[in-house]
């Protein structure tokens, strides 16, 4: 891998972390009080969130690995 395709491959990450943080925080958050999150909406959002960390973490190492 070149520097350039690393450095694209880190930025995709950090913005899919973004989208992905946003999309689930925002999804939460349009509920009302007579309509609770479940605890699988919950763990869907945050399994979500945790995919796009590995994601960054993989970038992450191959930015420095391959620097």
């Amino acid at each position: 891998m070149t520097k350039p395709t690393n450095e694209q491959e880190l930025l995709k990450a950090l913005e899919a972390i973004h989208n992905t943080f946003a999309e689930s925080t925002d999804q939460i958050a349009r509920r009302d009080s007579d309509d609770p999150v479940t605890h699988g909406e919950l763990y869907n959002a945050m399994h979500s969130i945790s995919l796009a960390l590995l994601d960054i973490g993989t970038a992450l190492d191959n930015y420095f690995y391959n620097k």
